[in-house]
């Protein structure tokens, strides 16, 4: 692929790859639903690409607990995603496929 036929996602990150388009669409999925990306100045999700596997989801900042968990659920089964717990190995966040990988 050249430079000329790669598309760019927010912020002008390259997305180059199927996973990269699929992070793509799952961060926009989750900002058209209300919910912040996570930045300098701001609390927010990240979504991460491993390499192998599920996406990697996480909520970084003040805002937690049971009520933002069952939101992030609630729109990504809505949208068709399936979602388990523990993106990072210690309770934190979630591992992520869409319904076209599984």
């Amino acid at each position: 692929m050249s430079d000329e036929d790669t598309t760019f996602g927010v912020g002008g990150r390259p997305l180059v790859t199927a996973r990269d388009r699929q992070a793509e669409e799952l961060r926009l999925l989750l900002r058209s639903n209300g919910f912040s990306e996570f930045g300098e100045q701001q609390a927010g999700f990240v979504v991460e690409d491993p390499g192998e596997g599920p996406l990697l989801l996480a909520h970084a900042g003040d805002q937690s607990g049971a009520d933002l968990d069952l939101r992030y659920h609630e729109v990504l089964r809505m949208a068709g995603y399936l979602v388990e717990p523990d993106a990072t190995g210690e309770g934190d966040g979630w591992q992520v496929w869409s319904a076209s990988a599984g």
